[in-house]
């Protein structure tokens, strides 16, 4: 593992070369991943791992291998959890605090389980708003289902004409579900990462493209 140092603070990296066309920067729980192909030269990661160093580490740090039992991180705000030893899932969240029926000996199933209801409520509450962003370009709502998934943010099933977000969206500020949804969307219509997709995903997401970015950084764990 490499290290790259800034002012007192360290951030662990690892290089992977494979056989790809593009380089990604992905935040692991302990490192930063640069996966990338053979002809791209160190010194063009470092630089960039140097120019976006405190961004970098500052997520690193925030991953949920960082996360206690008793904290919990929603819509980019971190919690206080506690917990009441009832067996009915339920939770209430004042004053930045979480407190959630279940034993702290589940707090990871728990934590998930918040998680879904929280993406639940934020679409409920987004819903008038894509709704109305779909209307003008003429796409159909479709069926939305919530699941962690540990390899992407979302998907869409063709032949079910169905989308499906991952619940740790909750962890993350809304505008990042708002991007995931848009770009679900922009492949109910165009099923590939074409030119097209992309002019139509700005069409409905002006600056998907800063949030696009940021959302490569972050690890599923």
């Amino acid at each position: 593992m490499n290290m790259l140092d800034k002012q007192g603070q360290t951030l662990p990296y690892v290089i992977q070369r494979k056989p790809i066309k593009n380089t990604y920067f992905r935040i692991k729980s302990d490192h930063v991943l640069v996966t990338t192909n053979r002809f791209m030269p160190e010194k063009q990661i470092i630089a960039y791992l140097r120019q976006r160093f405190d961004a970098l580490y500052h997520k690193l740090n925030q991953q949920p291998g960082h996360e206690p039992d008793d904290v919990i991180t929603l819509w980019g705000e971190r919690h206080g959890l506690s917990f009441v030893d009832q067996p009915v899932f339920r939770y209430v969240i004042a004053d930045r605090q979480v407190i959630v029926h279940g034993r702290r000996e589940d707090s990871d199933a728990l934590k998930k389980a918040i998680y879904a209801k929280e993406l639940e409520k934020r679409l409920n509450m987004l819903d008038a708003d894509i709704r109305q962003t779909l209307d003008r370009h003429d796409i159909p709502t479709r069926a939305v289902k919530i699941k962690y998934l540990k390899s992407k943010f979302g998907s869409y099933h063709k032949r079910k004409q169905e989308i499906t977000l991952n619940s740790y969206l909750a962890r993350l500020k809304p505008v990042y579900l708002l991007y995931v949804v848009y770009h679900e969307y922009a492949h109910a219509v165009i099923f590939n990462h074409s030119p097209a997709f992309y002019t139509l995903l700005g069409r409905l997401m002006p600056d998907y493209k800063v949030w696009q970015k940021d959302l490569k950084l972050v690890a599923i764990p």
